[in-house]
Order: C-alpha cells, then structure tokens, then sequence
C-alpha cells in the first residue's frame, strides 16, 4: 500500500486572519503567554508619549517663541501658515514686517538697525540687498587662520629670512616642488604673498607673510614683517 503524498492541511488558526506578519504574531503570542492576557491587549509602548502635558502644561513650554542658531527670535505659527518652517515657527520680524503691509523683496533681507536680533519693533527693521547686509557684518570681522604644523614651520622659516622654495626646501629636506604646492595653497588663503626681487637674485619668487593677512603667532612670536633688507 502506497503512503499519501498529498501535503497536511495548513493551521488556519496561527497568524492568518490577523494584522500581523508571522513574525510580529509569533513574538505577541510568547509576550501574551508572559503577561498572561490576550495578543490584542498587549501595550506596544507606541504612542506613549502622547500621554503627557502638551502645550502649556508641559514643564519645558516656551510661550510659543524660541530663537534659532542665528539669534533671531522665532515664534509659533503653525505649519500650514505660508511663513512657517517645518517645525511650525517663523522668523518674528519678517512676521511683524509683512504685517504692516510691506513685503520683502527678492535678494533683500531685513536688517535690524540697533544690532539687536531681538529687538523686532517694525523702526528698527529695514530692507538691505543682500550683499550689502553681507560686507556690513563682515566689517571688522577677523578671519580665522587655521595652520597645520608643516605650514606653520613654514610659515616660521619666511619670518626667520628663508625666502624662496629653494631655502626652505634645503632646510627641511624636501623637494622644492612639494614647498612649492605648500606655498600656492596658502597663497591662495591670503596668508602668504609672493613678489619678483631681480636685484638679488635672478629666476627666483620671494615668499613673504602677507601683511593683508590676520595676525598670525607663530612660536611665541607674532610675525607680519616684511624679510629684512626687503626694499620699500
């Protein structure tokens, strides 16, 4: 007698007919064999932080106003509102210039006429292009130099009188092209300046700290003279 191959019927009573993957209704069953209630009553801890204050009675409320990384003041709105970000706020004096009925335009920005980003008062806001609010802020402004140790040693050696690739390629040990590349890039930051000198020697670029260049301290020293003998 030939044994059946016809396959045994499937248990229609695991995890078909439910919302869960087989997976997700294995792990509730051995969770619900645990707490000893049903898979359906198993709390999944999703959602539980809607069940806090929100709002105002919430510990950490900020009346609806916080300021960003800038310093500028933003207030709630909502994030249907045309001038609300993702978050839901807007910037509070673009709010307060659009209400009097102005509008910014294209490449403007509002300036805040005392400095102060939180003083919002409609007499103390005016429009600017864009690039003249730029430079207005960055007068003054110092650059930050930031050296790596090779350059600073360069940089070290212009100030003590080694003035071209050859000097200092001599002095390091290295090949005058890999000064070379040294020097362009920083030349390229405004750090360093290059000038022709054919009185004293010929074929050859003088490199000098660029007195356009902030202050730069350099072992203690701080160097932005032009080399010694260098005519003026």
């Amino acid at each position: 007698m030939s044994k059946s191959t016809t396959a045994p019927a499937k248990n229609k009573t695991g995890f078909k007919g439910t919302p869960w993957s087989r997976t997700q209704y294995y792990r509730r069953k051995r969770r619900a064999e645990k707490l000893g209630c049903s898979m359906y009553d198993i709390p999944d801890m999703r959602g539980r932080h809607h069940n806090g204050p929100k709002g105002n009675t919430h510990p950490n409320w900020n009346r609806g106003v916080m300021k960003n990384k800038g310093g500028y003041r933003l207030v709630r709105v909502g994030k249907d509102h045309p001038l609300g970000q993702w978050n839901g706020y807007a910037l509070e004096h673009h709010m307060v210039w659009l209400s009097s009925g102005k509008e910014i335009p294209e490449c403007q920005v509002l300036h805040h006429v005392n400095g102060d980003r939180e003083d919002n008062r409609l007499t103390n806001l005016e429009l600017m292009a864009n690039a003249d609010h730029s430079s207005l802020h960055s007068t003054g402004r110092k650059r930050r130099v930031v050296l790596t140790k090779r350059e600073r040693e360069v940089l070290t050696m212009l100030a003590d009188g080694c003035n071209t690739t050859a000097d200092i390629a001599n002095a390091r040990g290295v090949h005058r092209n890999t000064v070379q590349i040294m020097l362009t890039g920083m030349m390229a930051r405004g750090i360093v300046k290059r000038e022709w000198w054919a009185d004293r020697r010929q074929h050859e670029f003088f490199y000098f700290i660029s007195l356009a260049a902030d202050p730069l301290t350099l072992d203690g020293r701080e160097h932005r003279e032009l080399p010694e003998g260098w005519p003026s």
